[in-house]
């Protein structure tokens, strides 16, 4: 077990910025976004002991024509985004996996000499 990756990985926690809110989502969009199973749920408890909870949702691909040129699959999800449920799911935001990837790293990222790789968003 890695000490020093353990703290390092407690401190992303300080300062996640999302990209921009999308509460102007049309409905139809946000009601199919929000009616799949969340990605990751997140539950952050504070010093006076509330939860924050955080909930990411897989977003559709803005280019419904895009393959996978090594698989030749068609890519239904944003590689690079994802939506996210905050402020006691009253708002909406887009976030970026490149911003919050590192919250979710693979176990033997905390072993000694273990690797950084994060777990990379799911290619349904």
């Amino acid at each position: 077990f890695d000490t020093l990756k353990a703290k390092q990985y407690v401190t992303y926690y300080s300062n996640m910025p999302y990209e921009k809110l999308v509460n102007d989502l049309p409905p139809k969009l946000k009601d199919s976004v929000l009616n799949n199973a969340p990605v990751h749920v997140v539950t952050l408890i504070d010093r006076v002991g509330k939860s924050h909870i955080l909930k990411t949702f897989a977003k559709p691909n803005p280019l419904s024509d895009k393959t996978d040129p090594v698989t030749g699959r068609h890519i239904t999800e944003d590689l690079e985004h994802m939506y996210a449920l905050i402020n006691d799911g009253k708002d909406m935001a887009m976030l970026q996996y490149y911003v919050f990837g590192k919250l979710f790293p693979l176990p033997s990222h905390f072993k000694k000499g273990g690797t950084t790789n994060i777990n990379p968003p799911s290619k349904k």
